[in-house]
């Protein structure tokens, strides 16, 4: 799991080719310490400012290419092995990071009207819009466990969450990058987001 516990933020300052001073900051991180974090952060500040002064792309933050940034609260062990980190998300919620037990997020698709005139209806119609959410999280649901029936080797306990549910697999521990992983996460439908994640963090 990527979950560095240094952090640092470090701004570089030049000129540009007209001679006008410009100023980025970018974050850096570290396993090691807290200096090879603002090293990291002034070597990627000074690529941001390089890229500005020759004409490139700036590319857009995306929060999956980085490494978790989360207060770590706990590390837990089973004797020496490193088994999961518990850390506070930037909502206050403690979040549980573990490498081999399965989470599987799945999204609600989102309510779409069937046509012009449904489309308006929904729009001024809160009691419309409430029933077609209610069809949605039931046909999501009934989903969910449709591919529990096709696959009962697996178990898992299934929890909602604000924006779909999750599912934590009980049946045995999991590697995250197996193609068995891939295959559950497809099969259920998994957020694309929480997928690339997966992957990503490990």
């Amino acid at each position: 799991m990527e979950i560095p516990p240094y952090w640092a933020c470090v701004r570089f300052e030049g000129k540009d080719r007209k001679g006008r001073s410009q100023i980025f900051a970018a974050s850096g991180w570290s396993f090691a310490s807290l200096q090879a974090a603002k090293d990291d952060a002034a070597a990627r500040a000074k690529r941001i400012f390089d890229r500005f002064t020759t004409g490139q792309t700036l590319n857009s933050y995306d929060y999956s290419d980085q490494p978790i940034r989360e207060e770590i609260i706990q590390e837990v062990f089973a004797g020496d092995a490193h088994i999961a980190t518990v850390t506070r998300n930037r909502y206050g919620a403690l979040v549980l990071n573990c490498r081999n037990v399965l989470f599987v997020d799945v999204d609600f698709p989102p309510v779409k009207g069937g046509g012009f005139l449904d489309s308006f209806l929904l729009g001024f119609s809160r009691k419309r819009r409430e029933e077609r959410l209610q069809a949605v999280i039931g046909d999501t649901v009934r989903g969910v466990e449709a591919w529990g029936r096709e696959n009962p080797a697996h178990s898992f306990r299934l929890y909602r969450t604000k924006e779909g549910l999750r599912l934590l697999f009980t049946d045995r521990e999991y590697e995250p990058n197996a193609a068995e992983t891939d295959a559950i996460l497809a099969g259920l439908k998994a957020d694309p987001l929480y997928v690339k994640l997966t992957r990503k963090q490990e």
